[in-house]
C-alpha cells in the first residue's frame, strides 16, 4: 500500500474560536505527563499469546 501525501487528502481547515483553543490546550495539559514509565502498562497482547501457547 503506497503512502498518500497530505496534499492528496483534500482537507479543509476551519477557524477555531479562542474558547475552543483554550479548552483544547487545557485538555492537553490535563492528560500530559512529563515522564513515561512503561512499567505502568501491561502488554495484553503478549499475555494473550503466551496463554495460548501454554
Amino acid at each position: 500500500m503506497a503512502a498518500r501525501s497530505i496534499a492528496s487528502l483534500s482537507l479543509s481547515f476551519g477557524l477555531v474560536s479562542s474558547a475552543e483553543l483554550k479548552l483544547t490546550l487545557q485538555l492537553i495539559e490535563q492528560i500530559s505527563t512529563d515522564t513515561y514509565d512503561p512499567a505502568q502498562f501491561e502488554d495484553e497482547e503478549k499475555k494473550r499469546i503466551l496463554a495460548a501457547i501454554d
